[in-house]
């Protein structure tokens, strides 16, 4: 959380790794992380606490989550 002259600004971070197989060199199949992306979510409120601004930086495949997360329950 950091303080603004009209509010505050909090962040919030998330990571999504992508998984992968093969063969290895002693023909063993292996698998592992391929992938590592990360996001981060920044949403400004005012002194009142209404949302005032968002946004997001980093790969679409780990922004994803915040949407999945942020979506209205039905």
């Amino acid at each position: 959380i950091r303080a603004a002259a009209d509010g505050e600004v909090v962040y919030w971070r998330t990571r999504a790794d992508s998984m992968g197989c093969g063969i290895g060199p002693d023909g063993g199949m292996r698998c592992g992380s391929v992938a590592d992306w990360e996001c981060q979510l920044a949403v400004a409120f005012d002194k009142t606490g209404k949302v005032t601004s968002w946004k997001t930086t980093g790969a679409p495949e780990a922004c994803v989550n915040f949407a999945i997360k942020l979506q209205p329950d039905k």
